[in-house]
């Protein structure tokens, strides 16, 4: 017998089955389109037209169909049935469109390989970091009172969530001089979003390889790519190639694999191979379904002179020129401006810019980088400065040009910057002028197990001195898993003077490094040997001890300690007898959050750590680096700005009674500043309560429980039993029975005198009469 759903089922289907027959077969359809018998799920509309096949451009294109501009109608329609290369059907049963491709009217594949993760926002705390650098020296242990003296270099920075304020300076006491000198006062103010920093106080300005960077104090706005450090600027290298079947591909990148993954046949292009700068080779292994496979070898050359098309860099400076610094704390000069721009016009060129301007001097000039392929980067570089000397207007060119080549296991460099005229920029104010010419060129070859070989040669000129002419050459060789060998020689050409050097190193198995050298010249000779221990920049001991022998005979002792508070070196050194020693001290004091906090000299920024337990260990990236104090407080050093530090705890240093939130969390802390993660126990009175009705039974396993404060619905275990993760105050709550309900009321424990989680009851279940 039908029923009356079946019946309404039954006219629906015969309505829609009588208006497809009497739809036009000229109305559009909604298909799947499937290329070569694979889908991508894009559904497009399609329809007939005077024996034709139409469809959104758009829509092929996304389901892998090259097509030509010229193939589109002036509405974005393709004539699907009359492209060339592709034949097409409407298959009514499956509603789909099966389209059969030749291989040059498939869209490549394309797989990117440069994985950006979004960007997390920075914070950053209120606090106030002071490092110090602390020395003392006695030139001669017999006269202490005539050659003893004492420096100090102190820097302090106040962070806050919108900028940082920072301030440093040195003092020196040496018998007959003492001086106190201010560095740096900065205030900055960073926009990670749109990747620029923004500086008012002492600064450098911007500069490209061909200009020179000055010290001035006024307003700086630039591009800081630091503010993102997942974010490559160079071009990477990309590859292409065409499957004849659905196959896996494999990138390796010098023998490390970075990127595997499945593909469907026909052409595909994998986009930014993630390499680092210099030359390597990327090799390209494409495997089918049978085994076959076939590998392609890619040769790359990466640099930093590059940007990736359309990115672009700039820097603008405004200020007053910076006289004599670290000697005088406030000598400032002519006022100037200065502007650099680089940008990537495509992946194989990079155009750049820079401009200065002073009161008496003006330049600007311009140039470009472009990629050689697999063998290297050149640059060219051309500026024209005008000056005025003694009410004379002056002018002058330079010009740069500068190549660096790799190639399997050669390498190769060249620079030369010349000027002609009176040449002048901004740095010539307060420094030297630029050379006349200034010439370096030098190779090296990688010759594998037989070691490696370098040669340099550098060529200085400049008016009214000297010129300088070095050649240099080095050669090293690994000898076994713990000696290394090398030799490195220098020759100046003009004062015809040469030195020479061999030296040869042993690791041992405390972790020392035993050396030996020899040194031979044309003003003196010398042998050294020594052992050197490094200290472990997480805290320990190190040391070096030395003797030398030549023209002077020279014995040097040094010991080092690093500690989580600070660290101590000290030493003693014998020149002919003459014994002297030092004693340096570096550490850094952090306030935040209330509290202070001695450690060792922050590179980066800091996070403090709200551990909640003393004792708790503090782990960054699953590595212990810090325990947590009396307090549950920990202070944690060297995080990476801008990018995501991940700092967790372990629950088995926890108390029982203690429910943590989350035991990891992530900081993105500002450059030069301090956050708080707050890892603490988020209770502290957890409870187990065991109820029962009035004839002694319980409640059935699994029955629910309803909190009258609105809290997170509990549920009846075993025995009659409710656990409370944080029970700070007296709850009310229903059981749901089958039928009707039971009501309990509950007060907090006493605080527990062990760790242990205390059990209360058994408490009294009241059925509700009303149910």
């Amino acid at each position: 017998m039908s029923t009356p759903r079946a019946a309404t089922l039954a006219a629906i289907a015969w309505l829609l089955c009588s208006a497809a027959a009497a739809a036009s077969p000229d109305d559009p359809l909604l298909l799947e389109i499937w290329i070569n018998g694979h889908s991508d799920h894009i559904v497009a509309t399609v329809a007939k037209r005077g024996g034709e096949l139409w469809a959104k451009a758009s829509d092929l294109q996304a389901a892998g169909v090259k097509v030509m501009p010229q193939e589109k109608t002036t509405d974005g329609l393709v004539a699907v049935t009359s492209l060339s290369g592709v034949t097409a059907k409407i298959v009514d049963t499956e509603q789909k469109l099966e389209i059969a491709a030749v291989k040059n009217r498939l869209a490549p594949q394309v797989f990117d390989l440069r994985a950006i993760p979004p960007q997390t926002q920075s914070t950053s705390a209120y606090g106030f970091i002071g490092a110090y650098n602390l020395a003392a020296t006695v030139d001669n242990l017999g006269h202490l009172g005539n050659t003893s003296g004492i420096g100090a270099e102190l820097g302090g920075t106040f962070f806050s969530p919108w900028a940082t304020l920072t301030g440093n300076g040195i003092f020196e006491d040496d018998p007959g001089f003492s001086q106190a000198t201010r560095l740096d006062t900065t205030l900055e103010f960073d926009q990670p979003g749109s990747l620029r920093a923004w500086l008012i106080g002492d600064a450098i300005s911007g500069n490209l390889d061909w200009s020179r960077p000055v010290r001035f104090a006024g307003f700086q706005v630039a591009t800081d790519f630091t503010l993102r450090p997942d974010l490559v600027t160079m071009p990477l290298p990309a590859f292409f190639g065409d499957a004849a079947v659905p196959s896996t591909v494999d990138v390796f990148v010098n023998a490390a694999r970075v990127f595997e993954t499945g593909m469907d046949q026909g052409p595909f292009e994998i986009d930014n191979i993630p390499v680092v700068t210099g030359s390597g080779q990327a090799s390209i292994v494409v495997r089918d379904a049978l085994g076959q496979e076939t590998a392609v070898q890619l040769p790359y050359f990466a640099s930093d002179a590059l940007l990736q098309k359309g990115l672009s860099a700039y820097d603008f400076d405004a200020g007053f020129l910076r006289r004599e610094y670290g000697i005088n704390s406030f000598d400032y000069a002519d006022p100037l401006a200065m502007g650099t721009w680089r940008y990537g016009l495509t992946n194989y060129l990079t155009i750049e810019t820079h401009a200065e301007a002073s009161q008496d001097t003006q330049l600007v000039g311009a140039g470009m980088a472009f990629f050689l392929g697999a063998y290297g980067v050149a640059q060219f570089d051309a500026a024209q400065s005008t000056s005025d000397q003694n009410g004379q207007r002056r002018g002058g060119t330079l010009v740069s040009a500068s190549v660096s080549s790799q190639w399997r296991q050669f390498g190769a460099f060249g620079s030369v910057v010349a000027t002609s005229g009176h040449y002048d920029d901004i740095a010539s104010l307060d420094a030297l002028p630029p050379p006349k010419l200034q010439f370096q060129a030098g190779g090296n070859v990688n010759l594998g197990h037989a070691g490696s070989l370098g040669i340099a040669w550098i060529n200085i000129e400049r008016d009214g001195e000297t010129p300088s002419r070095l050649a240099s050459a080095s050669y090293s060789l690994s000898l076994a898993d713990r000696w290394y060998f090398g030799t490195t020689g220098f020759y100046d050409c003009v004062n015809k003077v040469w030195a020479a050097e061999l030296f040869l190193s042993i690791a041992l198995d405390n972790g020392a490094l035993a050396q030996a050298s020899v040194r031979t010249g044309t003003h003196d000779d010398e042998v050294q040997a020594g052992v050197i221990k490094g200290a472990d920049p997480d805290g320990g001991f190190g040391y070096r001890l030395t003797a030398a022998t030549g023209d002077l005979d020279i014995d040097e002792a040094e010991a080092t300690w690093i500690g989580p508070h600070g660290s101590i070196d000290a030493g003693l050194s014998s020149v002919n007898g003459q014994l002297s020693g030092r004693v340096l001290a570096t550490g850094a004091v952090v306030a935040m959050d209330g509290g202070v906090y001695a450690t060792q000299v922050p590179n980066g920024a800091v996070a403090l750590v709200h551990a909640g337990e003393p004792g708790a260990r503090i782990y960054r990236e699953n590595r212990e680096v810090a325990v947590a104090d009396d307090d549950g407080d920990a202070l944690i050093t060297n995080l990476q700005p801008y990018a995501e530090n991940r700092i967790s705890v372990d629950p088995q240093d926890y108390k029982m009674t203690a429910i943590l939130d989350t035991t990891q969390k992530t900081a993105v802390p500002r450059r030069r500043s301090g956050v708080i993660v707050d890892l603490a126990p988020i209770a502290h009175h957890p409870a187990v309560v065991v109820l029962a009705f009035a004839d002694g039974t319980a409640p059935q396993p699994g029955s629910r429980v309803a909190l009258d404060d609105g809290g997170a619905p509990l549920v009846v275990g075993r025995g009659g039993e409710i656990f409370f993760g944080d029970l700070d105050r007296p709850q009310h709550g229903a059981v749901q029975l089958g039928h009707g309900i039971c009501r309990f009321s509950v007060s907090p424990p006493a605080v527990p005198k062990t760790d242990t989680i205390p059990t209360l009851g058994p408490v009294l279940c009241t059925k509700d009469p009303a149910t």
